[in-house]
């Protein structure tokens, strides 16, 4: 089987969870407007690097791929997103009763409808941007992420299945990593919002997670080990407070 039915959990990883931590962090302080995390959108990219890796560590070693084994992957991401998607929804919908103008409520149904069936982000690439002034009256438009993530999770086994047939993970990762870059330059060059919420032009970011996962069995010595996890902390923590709206940034659509 492709997938374990019995659990698909992995040994607990505290720096994850740290990683994690930073990621929401950088993101809520961005949007409370706080001079000094110009940057804090960067969070979201982090975020999709470390669920390709721990997407990929699950997928590791698991030969083939049936519908049920398929089936049971897709109902446990279902069941890890759905309790904060229908909660998140569930506010949004009584306090939209009272704050949003009837004229703005259609479009406020057919975001329920989407961010439900984790499809929001495509609806909202046919939009106005993320980062447009109109965007405080969308209280769903952060769900587009999820979107991108639940689209990624059905993508990605299937994925992973038939390019193991056909050649080592790793080079199959990096030219999907490199498809998925390039891409997200040209598509970002003419067309920026739909660069930022296509899961496509998101799938570099999850790729160098899987990259990272070490599919290929290759391990980084010992004793380098702190210092590369140390030198991408300190990247991550500089992007946050160095880039702004203005940074060239593929997953932003502006190169």
């Amino acid at each position: 089987m492709f997938y374990k039915p019995v659990s698909d959990k992995l040994s607990y990883r505290p720096d994850i969870d740290g990683l994690r931590a930073l990621a929401v962090l950088a993101v809520i302080l961005y949007h409370l407007d706080f001079s000094f995390i110009k940057g804090g959108f960067v969070g979201v990219d982090v975020f999709l690097v470390i669920s390709g890796f721990l997407i990929t560590k699950l997928c590791l070693g698991l030969p083939s791929l049936t519908l049920t084994s398929y089936t049971v992957f897709i109902l446990r991401r279902l069941r890890r997103l759905l309790p904060g998607m229908v909660t998140i929804v569930g506010l949004s919908c009584a306090a939209a009763y009272f704050i949003l103008l009837p004229d703005v409520m259609a479009s406020f149904g057919k975001s329920v409808a989407a961010a439900l069936l984790f499809v929001s982000n495509l609806i909202f690439a046919r939009e106005a941007g993320y980062f447009d002034i109109g965007h405080d009256m969308k209280p769903l438009l952060h769900t587009w992420s999820l979107g991108v993530e639940m689209q990624f999770y059905l993508f990605f086994p299937l994925f992973i299945f038939i390019a193991r047939r056909f050649m080592p993970l790793i080079p199959a990762l990096g030219m999907l990593a490199g498809l998925s870059f390039i891409a997200a330059l040209i598509i970002g060059h003419y067309n920026p919002e739909l660069n930022f919420y296509l899961m496509p032009t998101r799938l570099w970011e999850f790729a160098f997670g899987a990259l990272a996962a070490r599919p290929g069995g290759v391990k980084i010595p010992g004793k380098w080990q702190g210092v590369a996890s140390l030198g991408g902390l300190l990247i991550m923590l500089v992007s946050f407070v160095a880039f702004d709206n203005d940074t060239p940034h593929p997953g932003r659509g502006h190169c």
